[in-house]
């Protein structure tokens, strides 16, 4: 058992962060000045309880990438957050391949948060429809973990094999859950059937 936390500005009242357990919590101060850490048990705990408070600030770097890179890396230390920033110059589909580790995955864009993944997800893929403009694929830790991880980023429509006529496609998927993308030529406005063997 662990015991409840609230970290206090000094001369304010109500409490600016709090917690429960063996946990970490991401804070913004809203001032310089004393803070004052409160501890108290719960409900029913009659035992003393020891409780440790490590103060880390938390780096929070923009990472330039491109649609075709592959990423990977560690975060530098708890809290830290890797902001991996791409711009779009037109609408693309695009496919986020994650390559292992435990990091935390959020990508967001002009309209808020698309997508929420882990980086151990291996064998899916995620893949939006993403309008002009730029985005950021955010990576972060649990607690205080300080994970590795490893991405690609790809455009679906780069990524495809043109390797077949308007009415055949014959293609290989590679083993281990990876991934292959093909294309075709189609005509607007026909019914297609589509018959996988």
């Amino acid at each position: 058992l662990f015991p409840y936390t609230t970290l206090f500005r000094s001369t304010v009242a109500s409490g600016v962060a709090w917690g429960w357990g063996d946990n970490s919590v991401k804070v913004t101060l809203p001032e310089d000045g004393v803070y004052v850490l409160e501890l108290y048990g719960a409900p029913g705990d009659l035992s003393p309880r020891t409780s440790t408070m490590t103060v880390n600030q938390c780096e929070q770097t923009i990472i330039p990438v491109n649609l075709g890179d592959q990423v990977t890396a560690s975060l530098a230390g708890p809290g830290d957050i890797n902001h991996y920033q791409f711009t779009l110059a037109e609408d693309t589909t695009v496919l986020v391949d994650p390559l292992g580790g435990t990091a935390n995955m959020v990508l967001s864009g002009p309209t808020g948060t698309l997508l929420n993944f882990s980086s151990g997800s291996t064998g899916s893929y995620y893949t939006e429809r993403l309008a002009a403009g730029t985005y950021s694929l955010d990576v972060s830790g649990s607690g205080i973990s300080t994970p590795s991880f490893g991405f690609r980023l790809l455009s679906l429509q780069d990524a495809a094999i043109n390797d077949g006529s308007s009415n055949t496609v014959a293609g290989t998927v590679p083993g281990d859950q990876s991934l292959a993308v093909y294309q075709l030529t189609t005509t607007p406005g026909v019914t297609y059937n589509l018959d996988f063997s």
